[in-house]
Protein backbone atom coordinates (compact mmCIF):
# COMPACT_ATOMS: atom_id res chain seq x y z
CA UNK A 1 0.00 0.00 0.00
CA UNK A 2 1.40 3.37 -1.02
CA UNK A 3 1.68 6.12 1.51
CA UNK A 4 0.06 9.25 0.12
CA UNK A 5 1.40 12.59 1.23
CA UNK A 6 -1.05 15.47 1.12
CA UNK A 7 -0.05 18.54 -0.86
CA UNK A 8 0.08 20.73 2.26
CA UNK A 9 2.31 18.19 4.00
CA UNK A 10 4.64 18.11 0.98
CA UNK A 11 4.90 21.88 0.94
CA UNK A 12 5.60 21.87 4.67
CA UNK A 13 8.32 19.24 4.25
CA UNK A 14 9.98 21.16 1.42
CA UNK A 15 9.78 24.41 3.38
CA UNK A 16 11.31 22.74 6.44
CA UNK A 17 14.06 21.23 4.28
CA UNK A 18 14.92 24.59 2.74
CA UNK A 19 14.99 26.21 6.18
CA UNK A 20 17.23 23.48 7.62
CA UNK A 21 19.46 23.57 4.54
CA UNK A 22 19.86 27.33 4.74
CA UNK A 23 20.54 27.21 8.47
CA UNK A 24 23.09 24.41 8.12
CA UNK A 25 24.73 26.07 5.15
CA UNK A 26 24.84 29.53 6.56
CA UNK A 27 24.77 28.84 10.29
CA UNK A 28 23.96 32.10 11.98
CA UNK A 29 23.72 33.78 8.58
CA UNK A 30 20.19 32.44 7.95
CA UNK A 31 18.70 35.82 8.85
CA UNK A 32 21.00 37.46 6.35
CA UNK A 33 19.87 34.98 3.72
CA UNK A 34 16.20 35.72 4.46
CA UNK A 35 16.83 39.46 4.19
CA UNK A 36 18.72 38.94 0.93
CA UNK A 37 15.88 36.82 -0.46
CA UNK A 38 13.41 39.61 0.30
CA UNK A 39 15.60 42.10 -1.59
CA UNK A 40 16.79 39.78 -4.39
CA UNK A 41 13.93 38.33 -6.42
CA UNK A 42 16.34 36.09 -8.35
CA UNK A 43 17.43 34.23 -5.21
CA UNK A 44 13.85 33.93 -4.02
CA UNK A 45 12.81 32.58 -7.43
CA UNK A 46 15.67 30.08 -7.34
CA UNK A 47 14.50 28.67 -4.00
CA UNK A 48 10.88 28.58 -5.19
CA UNK A 49 11.92 26.84 -8.43
CA UNK A 50 13.92 24.32 -6.38
CA UNK A 51 10.86 23.62 -4.22
CA UNK A 52 8.60 23.17 -7.27
CA UNK A 53 11.07 20.90 -9.05
CA UNK A 54 11.60 18.85 -5.89
CA UNK A 55 7.87 18.20 -5.64
CA UNK A 56 7.69 17.42 -9.36
CA UNK A 57 10.59 14.98 -9.04
CA UNK A 58 9.00 13.33 -5.99
CA UNK A 59 5.69 12.88 -7.85
CA UNK A 60 7.54 11.45 -10.87
CA UNK A 61 9.37 8.89 -8.71
CA UNK A 62 6.18 7.88 -6.89
CA UNK A 63 4.20 7.60 -10.13
CA UNK A 64 6.77 5.81 -12.28
CA UNK A 65 8.51 3.67 -9.68
CA UNK A 66 5.86 3.37 -6.96
CA UNK A 67 8.18 4.04 -4.08
CA UNK A 68 9.10 6.68 -1.57
CA UNK A 69 11.31 4.54 0.65
CA UNK A 70 14.93 4.64 -0.64
CA UNK A 71 15.43 0.86 -0.32
CA UNK A 72 12.20 0.15 -2.14
CA UNK A 73 13.12 2.70 -4.79
CA UNK A 74 16.47 1.01 -5.43
CA UNK A 75 14.73 -2.34 -5.94
CA UNK A 76 12.17 -0.83 -8.32
CA UNK A 77 14.84 1.03 -10.30
CA UNK A 78 16.86 -2.18 -10.64
CA UNK A 79 13.77 -4.05 -11.85
CA UNK A 80 13.07 -1.31 -14.42
CA UNK A 81 16.67 -1.32 -15.62
CA UNK A 82 16.61 -5.10 -16.11
CA UNK A 83 13.23 -4.93 -17.85
CA UNK A 84 14.38 -2.33 -20.37
CA UNK A 85 17.77 -3.95 -20.95
CA UNK A 86 16.04 -7.23 -21.90
CA UNK A 87 13.79 -5.54 -24.49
Amino acid sequence: MKKTIKNNESKKLVTEFIAKFAKALMGSKAKTLAKTMSKDPGLKDAFERYARESLRFQKHIEKDYGATDPDELVKNLERSRKKYSEE
